[in-house]
């Protein structure tokens, strides 16, 4: 299996690191003389949003997601660890929980990263990725475009002949 998927996380998160393990080794990096961070704090990209209404405008469904990177200067990489998404009954519809997410994450024209979620994914809930292989992109120091691009693409499993769509994406940009 590519990822490792922890199942329905509610809206918080918790750090899961012992402290004492984490006071011992900042201690032991002032002791050796390397206190210096090599990584930058980890971000989160905005969140993203779709939407999907019907004709007749009695059912809509809405896609929410986003992701977490950190920017290491020093080794010119982009570290993606967690990429987050639920999907939200806005208005009307006794769906199945049969609906999926498609992840992908794309540096410049190339594609970086690439889930496609079980057909399981219950509305209201927040679910989290977490790849199993470091997911990288390059920071080159002097480029300043917008080099990574995450698309959120949800589909919707109803009683209809095609099963809605609706994308989610966002560009992320050095720094």
């Amino acid at each position: 299996m590519q990822y490792l998927e922890e199942d329905p996380m509610r809206e918080k998160t918790t750090l899961r690191r012992p402290v004492v393990a984490g006071g011992l080794a900042v201690a032991l990096l002032l002791i050796v003389g390397f206190a210096t961070p090599v990584h930058a704090a980890t971000r989160s990209t905005a969140r993203m949003s779709c939407e999907w209404v019907d004709g007749s405008g009695t059912i809509h469904l809405k896609l929410e997601a986003t992701a977490s990177h950190e920017d290491d200067w020093q080794a010119q990489v982009r570290r993606w660890s967690t990429f987050s998404y639920r999907l939200i009954i806005v208005e009307g519809v006794n769906s199945t929980n049969k609906n999926n997410v498609n992840i992908r994450l794309y540096e410049l024209d190339n594609l970086v990263y690439a889930l496609n979620s079980p057909d399981n994914r219950r509305y209201g809930i927040w679910y989290r990725v977490i790849p199993v292989n470091t997911v990288t992109t390059s920071l080159p120091a002097h480029d300043h475009r917008t080099r990574d691009m995450i698309e959120f693409e949800a589909i919707f499993d109803l009683p209809v002949a095609t099963d809605p769509k609706c994308t989610a994406w966002t560009k992320v940009p050095p720094g």
